[in-house]
């Protein structure tokens, strides 16, 4: 909501509201200051089919990242500069194998193309020119040089970080700072939902016809989510208070390191392991394949001794 954003900032440093504070206990236990903004209330109106009018408070929260406005400026120096680059590359010197431009509307098309891709229309601006036909050259077109437009790249930069949120919660319930540590914390919720929508819990379609399965399946997929969660917990705090990277767990690239592994990269790991059933005389022994490094150091991360994967191997009658 951009407009609500602009005319709330407006407001908000016009009237001389306070700039309220948000903070989070650090890895040392310290408050850090993680984002600040700006509260106001709003009246709105809904009018219903029935012509009866629904009425109510909504207070608005204009909340500012940092670490926000951090990430959306480096995507912006590279969005400039790749665009940058394209522009520049658009219109090559004359030789061979250099496609020419050879129309204004193809250059200004194509430029617009590349200005688009990149998020960056009315940031940047480009000069041109023309050079007739001359003997056996065509006439083309030539981009002489490529300038970011410097108000307009300041503009959108004062508005990186800012991000709008709303809730009829009242204050006595939910405060500016509870409000923005709430909405921080909601990918937390997000994820469980994500991954009851689709792998590796699948919920959705289900498969029964009866309420009480329905139900029971919900409960059932309910105790696999707290499992997967429960998991990377304990492994995310684990390497957090070790202050180490789980290597291994990208395939294809054995350097590439976590500190935040999902669960299912954790459970993909062992995914080669095997178990091996063999029947001598009338004894039954189990085989297991050996553990990588990797393998041993999740059972360490998740608190199990090693033994809880290596006893498979013992005799039907030792078990």
């Amino acid at each position: 909501m951009p407009e609500l954003l602009e005319q709330g900032l407006i407001n908000a440093v016009a009237s001389g509201s306070p700039l309220l504070r948000v903070h989070r206990l650090d890895e040392k236990g310290h408050p850090q200051e993680i984002a600040t903004g700006y509260e106001f209330s709003r009246k709105q109106e809904h009018h219903q089919a029935d012509g009866n009018t629904v009425e109510w408070t909504e207070r608005v929260f204009l909340v500012h990242s940092p670490a926000h406005a951090q990430q959306q400026q480096r995507g912006l120096e590279q969005r400039l500069k790749r665009a940058t680059q394209k522009l520049n590359a658009l219109t090559p010197a004359v030789g061979r194998g250099k496609r020419q431009v050879r129309s204004l509307s193809e250059l200004q098309q194509k430029a617009n193309a590349i200005l688009k891709a990149h998020r960056v229309e009315g940031l940047i601006e480009y000069s041109y020119e023309y050079h007739p036909a001359i003997k056996q050259q065509k006439e083309r077109y030539q981009i002489t040089q490529v300038t970011l437009i410097e108000a307009a790249v300041e503009t959108t930069q004062q508005r990186f970080g800012w991000r709008v949120y709303v809730t009829n919660a009242p204050l006595e319930e939910l405060s500016f700072e509870e409000a923005v540590l709430t909405v921080r914390d909601a990918w937390i919720q997000e994820s469980g939902f994500s991954r009851l929508k689709g792998n590796p819990l699948g919920a959705s379609p289900l498969f029964v016809q009866r309420d009480d399965h329905a139900k029971g399946l919900m409960h059932l997929l309910s105790l696999g989510l707290r499992i997967l969660t429960l998991i990377e917990f304990v492994v995310q705090r684990r390497l957090k208070q070790h202050k180490e990277k789980l290597f291994g767990l990208f395939p294809g690239n054995p350097k590439r390191a976590t500190t935040r592994p999902t669960t299912e990269r954790i459970l993909r790991a062992f995914k080669d392991i095997s178990l091996t059933i063999l029947g001598v005389k009338d004894e039954e022994y189990g085989h297991v394949s050996p553990l990588t490094s990797l393998q041993q150091r999740i059972l360490e991360l998740l608190g199990l001794a090693p033994d809880i994967y290596s006893s498979l191997e013992l005799s039907t009658d030792e078990a």
